[in-house]
């Protein structure tokens, strides 16, 4: 049975809604912002698209990170999400490594890290999610895994300490752990429920996952470790920038890997 986006009535309504929009810009090189990107050219849209990603890379599958290319030792071979050639049957523009840090709403402008001023007609944020990072007591960063550069910055650290501690027992977070344990590392696993993916999986697997061999699980009380969405561009706009138009929202400067 086809999906919505394929289907003449969803088409005839994105058609319709649409009748006075020359130019989309999608906030977001994600798996969902592709997928506007798309749903948009399916739905009947002539006019431009473009698609705004903080990162270099092609837009590819992020949850490959965690798993095969983790266990591996060379460069990581990310698999794409979209290809070159399906980008440009779409007639979609992709402008990579240039993170969106402002929206103005009364000029209709996406604004850039890099001080460009994207004009649109219709906007689609589709920034997904950043992990939430945390710091030693000196204000190091830990690392996280959301991008190649975090793969490689996991792999350096399984290589120079005997010991990794990664918090969080969902799904990410066993996949990192029996990742590194391939490595010769020993794992410390620390999550917030009784047992790992307990709230995913229900009890009965979750006690499967509390006896990995050669990871150790620690049962404690953490609060809001876990992924927050990119969500700044639709808040309302901030005290302290009167200087700036009445409906610019800025977006907290993150890391270049943000999803988007």
């Amino acid at each position: 049975m086809p999906g919505p986006s394929h289907s003449p009535r969803f088409r005839s309504d994105v058609t319709a809604g649409l009748k006075e929009t020359d130019n989309v810009v999608v906030v977001g090189a994600s798996a969902a912002g592709l997928a506007a990107a798309d749903g948009l050219r399916e739905g009947g849209f002539e006019g431009s698209i473009t698609v705004v990603g903080a990162e270099l890379h092609h837009p590819y599958d992020r949850p490959t990170l965690s798993k095969g290319l983790l266990l591996g030792r060379g460069e990581p071979e990310l698999l794409e999400i979209r290809s070159s050639e399906r980008i440009r049957q779409n007639r979609i523009s992709l402008l990579l490594g240039h993170q969106a840090v402002g929206l103005d709403i009364d000029r209709k402008f996406v604004i850039t890290n890099h001080g460009e001023t994207l004009p649109w007609d219709a906007v689609v944020l589709a920034c997904g999610g950043r992990a939430r990072v945390l710091t030693t007591v000196d204000g190091e960063a830990l690392p996280v895994l959301r991008t190649p550069e975090d793969l490689r910055a996991l792999r350096r650290a399984a290589a120079r300490h005997g010991d990794v501690t990664v918090v969080g027992g969902g799904l990410i977070g066993l996949e990192i752990a029996a990742g590194l344990s391939a490595h010769g590392v020993s794992i410390t696993v620390v999550h917030d429920t009784e047992r790992p993916m307990d709230g995913i999986v229900g009890p009965e697997l979750g006690q499967a996952a509390d006896h990995v061999e050669d990871v150790r699980v620690d049962e404690e009380v953490l609060a809001e470790l876990a992924v927050r969405p990119h969500a700044e561009l639709a808040h309302p706009p901030q005290a302290g920038l009167a200087h700036q138009p009445k409906s610019f929202t800025p977006l907290a400067s993150t890391a270049a890997s943000s999803s988007a």
